[in-house]
């Protein structure tokens, strides 16, 4: 198991290394970033593992904002 770990971590370095990342405004790679982090969580939320689901939770956090988690626990108690 810890091989195919590395194996696919060699992999993702090797891809990542071949990318050109254009320069863009922090305010701009925020936005994409809880943009694309909300289209994740709406469109796989249901079938994340419940480890993926505290993970996202957790990126959610350290941007400020409330976790699909958090969200649903306030309106059952409205």
């Amino acid at each position: 198991m810890a091989k195919k770990i590395i194996t696919k971590i060699t992999n993702l370095e090797s891809r990542l290394s071949s990318v050109d990342v254009k320069p863009m405004r922090k305010n701009e790679r925020m936005k994409k970033l809880i943009e694309y982090l909300a289209e994740l969580e709406s469109s796989d939320y249901k079938l994340m593992s419940e480890n993926g689901r505290i993970c996202i939770g957790k990126i959610w956090n350290l941007l400020g904002m409330p976790s699909q988690e958090e969200i649903h626990k306030s309106k059952e108690k409205k």
